[in-house]
């Protein structure tokens, strides 16, 4: 089909011996070439992600921000993808010990991490659905323009958190039933989402917050 195409378009071109040949740029109006137009050209047809500006638009951590841009591509270390390829790995959940362990069960399905949301969910309305993906609950948050990058920042660090205590029962042999509520995984979540209201509301940068010793 493409050759059915272009021959006409070729065969109606004429050559004229007595102009030299020229090269032109089509992806700039005056036909130079430049890094910036081949740049633009390399990504023509690029689909962004939908929770793109959820991710990287926020007033999180780089860090945090980093780990959800590999959360919602399910690329975090949970035991289905261990088991996959063929590396140890728990059974069940580390937290729950009820279910598989996949990144979907432990960030929003997990008994857990549902007592986490539920507290989270009286300050700020952050409760995820019955069997809601987690690209989906993103950006359900991020449709009220209202106070977005802190919605944003709010649900980034409680996310880390969960993460990094499940880290903590995995590597330390911590022991997730001494918790017995999330109560001390929110005592470190909450200040960080309180940390990032106020730094929306005077424009500074979560960074600034956590190297200063803010939060611990």
């Amino acid at each position: 089909d493409q050759y059915l195409n272009l021959w006409p378009r070729v065969s109606a071109i004429r050559l004229d011996d007595e102009n030299p040949d020229s090269m032109c740029w089509v992806w700039e109006n005056n036909g130079c070439f430049s890094t910036r137009s081949a740049y633009a050209a390399r990504f023509m047809g690029l689909q962004v992600s939908p929770t793109a500006c959820f991710t990287w638009q926020s007033k999180a951590p780089l860090r945090c921000r980093f780990f959800n841009w590999l959360a919602l591509k399910n690329r975090c270390w949970t035991s289905d993808r261990l088991a996959s390829r063929g590396l140890p790995h728990q059974d069940a959940c580390p937290l729950c010990d009820q279910q598989d362990e996949t990144l979907q069960h432990l960030l929003l399905g997990c008994v857990f991490a549902r007592q986490v949301w539920h507290e989270m969910k009286q300050g700020f309305g952050l409760e995820p659905l019955q069997n809601e993906t987690l690209s989906a609950w993103c950006l359900r948050q991020d449709r009220d323009p209202t106070g977005r990058k802190s919605t944003r920042a709010k649900c980034i660090l409680a996310l880390w958190i969960i993460w990094k205590h499940r880290n903590d029962t995995v590597c330390n042999n911590t022991s997730h039933r001494e918790t017995h509520l999330p109560n001390q995984v929110m005592r470190k979540a909450l200040p960080r989402a309180q940390l990032a209201c106020y730094a929306v509301i005077c424009g500074a940068s979560l960074e600034c917050c956590f190297s200063g010793g803010f939060v611990e």
